[in-house]
This record gives C-alpha cells, sequence and structure tokens, in this order.
C-alpha cells in the first residue's frame, strides 16, 4: 500500500512540476494516470493546476478522466481540471480539456460554475470559449444571480456583451428583484450600464423595495452612473 501510494505521489508531483518526461516514465512503469490521493488529487488535477498543456495531454491519451473531482478540501472540493484552466486563463489547457470532453457547465462545492469563475477573474477570451462549447447562460449561482448579472455587477462590459450576444436575458431578475442593469448601477459601472441600455434594458424597472436603477446608482453616489441614467429618462 505504501508503495502504490508513494508512486502514485511520485506521478502527482512530477505532473504538477510539468516534468513530462517523469510522468511519461511513470505511466510507463504502470502507475495508474487517474491514481488518486486521499483527497482525490490525481495527476491531471495537479497538470491542469499548474497550467502545464504538455502533462495534461499526455495523461490525456493515457486515458486520464477529464471530469474527475477534488473531493476533500475547504477550497478546492468540486473541482475538475477545467475550472483551474478557467481560473489562470490558460487558453491552450482549456481548450485541450473540452475537446477531450470536460464538462463546461461543472459546479464546484461552493455552487459556482466554471462561466462565474472566468467572469469574476475577467477573462473574457476563456468567457468566450466556454460559451462556444455550450456554456449554460441561465444557470443561477447560490445567490440566485444569473451570469449576466455578475458580470453586470462587476462591471465587465466586454463580459456583458459576450452574454448577451450569447443570448442572455437583460430582463431576468434576481430574488430581490434586480436586473443586470440595478446591478451595474448599484456598483457604479457606468460602461456596463450604457451596454445594458443598448440593448432594451428598462431604466425604470423597480426592484422588491420599489428601487429603479438610478435610485441605486444614487444611494450610493455615484455621479457618471447617475448622469448616464438621467439621460435615458430614468427616474427615482
Amino acid at each position: 500500500m505504501f508503495f502504490f501510494l508513494s508512486r502514485t505521489a511520485s506521478l502527482h508531483r512530477a505532473a504538477g512540476r510539468g516534468d513530462l518526461g517523469r510522468v511519461r516514465h511513470l505511466l510507463k512503469q504502470g502507475i495508474a494516470s487517474d491514481a488518486a490521493s486521499p483527497r482525490g488529487w490525481t495527476a491531471l488535477l495537479h497538470a491542469a493546476r499548474g497550467g502545464h498543456d504538455d502533462v495534461v495531454g499526455a495523461l490525456i491519451a493515457a486515458g486520464a478522466d477529464v471530469n474527475t473531482r477534488v473531493t476533500r478540501g475547504f477550497i478546492d472540493k468540486g473541482s475538475v481540471a477545467l475550472k483551474f484552466a478557467v481560473c489562470q486563463a490558460n487558453l491552450g489547457v482549456v481548450r485541450r480539456l473540452i475537446d477531450a470532453g470536460a464538462d463546461v457547465n461543472a459546479i464546484d462545492a461552493s455552487g459556482l460554475s466554471l462561466l462565474s469563475y472566468a467572469i469574476v477573474g475577467q477573462k473574457p477570451d476563456v468567457l468566450e470559449v466556454l460559451l462556444g462549447a455550450g456554456s449554460r447562460i441561465h444557470d443561477r449561482d447560490q445567490l440566485g444571480r444569473s451570469p449576466l448579472m455578475r458580470a453586470a455587477a462587476r462591471g465587465d462590459p466586454t463580459a456583458v456583451r459576450l452574454l448577451l450576444k450569447a443570448g442572455a436575458h437583460c430582463h431576468e431578475r434576481n430574488p430581490v428583484g434586480h436586473t443586470a442593469l440595478m446591478e451595474a448601477a448599484q456598483e457604479g459601472h457606468r460602461e456596463a450600464v450604457r451596454v445594458l441600455l443598448g440593448v432594451g434594458s428598462d431604466p425604470n424597472a423597480r426592484d422588491l423595495l420599489g428601487r429603479t436603477a438610478l435610485a441605486l446608482a444614487l444611494e450610493r453616489g455615484h455621479r457618471e452612473t447617475v448622469a448616464v441614467l438621467r439621460d435615458v429618462g430614468g427616474q427615482e
């Protein structure tokens, strides 16, 4: 048992370092490509986290499961290899994993999707690849926000445009009645507000407390955003 674990650990270390030659040698010695640690880490997960495209390719060729998950740990529980690649904006690894069948709609133990990680990290190239591969744009996170709402709240006009182009609905609401426009206005993201207004977002829609996007921007003192909303007839 100890011999098995030590050999597995050697493969994991080599994968995490990006040592392709060592990884190939250990695989030839008969170590299973999917051999996991007690926490569920595999060589592929280590290689993806390290951003080692060639090692990821070698492990996939050896039969590694691209959708295996970390099974324990406070931060990484439920993570898949594609999540690590997305968070690093490593397009080579992202594309390789997707081509090998990685689930672009995987959600980790914290309830966050891969789209959410791409949006939070403001990685438009990765976001575009995920959308092109079929990531669901209407799924909600643990707070009831759609990817468009999250992008609006982050103030990322590029992500907002990409999501709208992919079919996201600007009139969707979260559990407190906020639209994406309200989320952007509340945080003072003027450019995201302009993009959303440009596709027909209602500046006078009201949340469950009766507040409009303009009222939310006024509450936070976002003067430039207030001016944009007033220019289109926004009301308090």
